[in-house]
């Protein structure tokens, strides 16, 4: 099974968050107040300004997150599904994440669709799975559009078209995560222009990706760089870094091509 890197959990908002101490916020919470139990809740999954407490961090996530928090319910999702000093639940865990995503959560429909790929919490259903990712995906969501490229260029979803066609989707997911700075992606979105698979074959472009992957520290990229080297002209290889040189430009990564 392909890995799908999963979100990390929401940080109060400093401009929104109540700046109270934690009894002040303990009132407040229990009057009702969801923003406040969201604050107590991070701050107990943290150990800023209490000490750290997994099981009082579930009870004030889920405090806010019952009343319709978005980010509570996420959190207590992430915290469900990874058993983060409690005990595992993910069938909860799909519930919050659910939940959050209805209400336009774009990491919470990430996770989703990751419960649904691995089959935990919820039957495996690689239809809901791609479900979950299209929407985080078409709200620009990095991770969303990676693990949706992933399922289409591991032929683990098929809308019932041909393979060809999914390979193009692939290519599809996989530019625009790689255009955000996916690492995995940039690699195999160079898999692909290598292959010709979803795209036509160009191994300058394949050298570009595997050249920015390879400088974000993705090992496979590293070595199919040298590949590519014995197999491209220098003039070609020159016009690759050029084109990396130019993205990373465009994208103000600070990524030095040698």
């Amino acid at each position: 099974m392909a890995a799908f890197p999963q979100q990390k959990p929401v940080e109060p908002n400093p401009l929104t968050a109540p700046a109270a101490t934690p009894e002040a916020l303990t009132l407040k919470a229990n009057a009702g107040d969801a923003n406040a139990a969201f604050a107590l809740g991070a701050m107990h999954e943290r150990g800023n300004g209490v000490r750290q407490n997994a099981a009082e961090a579930v009870k004030w996530y889920r405090k806010a997150a019952e009343q319709g928090h978005a980010a509570a319910q996420f959190n207590l999702a992430l915290i469900l599904a990874k058993g983060r000093g409690v005990a595992a639940n993910p069938v909860e865990a799909a519930k919050w994440y659910e939940r959050a995503a209805a209400q336009g959560d774009v990491q919470a429909a990430t996770n989703l669709g990751i419960l649904y790929a691995q089959g935990k919490g919820v039957k495996q259903d690689m239809a809901q799975a791609a479900r979950w990712f299209k929407q985080a995906a078409e709200a620009g969501n990095p991770m969303a559009e990676y693990n949706l490229g992933l399922l289409y260029s591991d032929q683990m979803f098929s809308e019932g078209k041909t393979e060809a066609e999914d390979d193009k989707q692939a290519a599809l997911w996989l530019s625009r995560a790689a255009d955000h700075g996916v690492v995995a992606a940039q690699n195999n979105l160079g898999v692909l222009y290598a292959d010709g698979r979803g795209v036509e074959k160009d191994i300058v472009q394949a050298y570009k990706w595997f050249l920015l992957a390879s400088q974000g520290g993705d090992a496979d990229s590293a070595q199919s760089v040298k590949t590519l080297e014995g197999e491209l002209r220098p003039e070609e290889i020159a016009q690759a870094k050029k084109l990396a040189s130019d993205w990373i430009a465009a994208h103000t990564r600070e990524i030095k091509i040698k």
